[in-house]
Parts: structure tokens; C-alpha cells; sequence
């Protein structure tokens, strides 16, 4: 019997404008990461200051409305 595979746990962080992560969320991405969490920021990255880049969080790009 195969054994079960737990889910991989995942984190969203979600600002308006993408340079808020990298002013404010840089050290919150480092420890939800530290604690085996793939991390998602979502935010309309038109702003951004590319501090999340080398983070090895996922950007999800949306605009709001």
C-alpha cells in the first residue's frame, strides 16, 4: 500500500500595488518560506520594485477594477 501524500502547504499574499511586498512583506515571504510554505504574492505588479524577485515567490499579476 502506497503511502498517502500530505498536501504541500501554500501561503497568498495579496496587496494592491507590487511594490508593497518588497517595502513591507519581505520579512513575512523569508519566514512563511522558512516554515515549508510556497508563497504567492498577487498584486497588480505595473508598481513594482522587483525586491520580491530573488525571494522565490510566485507573482501572480491582476489588475484591479
Amino acid at each position: 500500500m502506497m503511502a498517502k501524500e500530505l498536501p504541500s502547504k501554500k501561503a497568498l499574499l495579496v496587496s494592491r500595488m507590487g511594490n508593497f511586498f518588497g517595502k513591507f512583506e519581505l520579512n513575512n515571504v523569508a519566514l512563511l518560506q522558512s516554515l515549508g510554505y510556497e508563497v504567492y504574492c498577487a498584486a497588480n505588479f505595473d508598481v513594482d520594485d522587483h525586491k520580491l524577485d530573488d525571494t522565490g515567490a510566485h507573482k501572480v499579476e491582476f489588475k484591479f477594477v
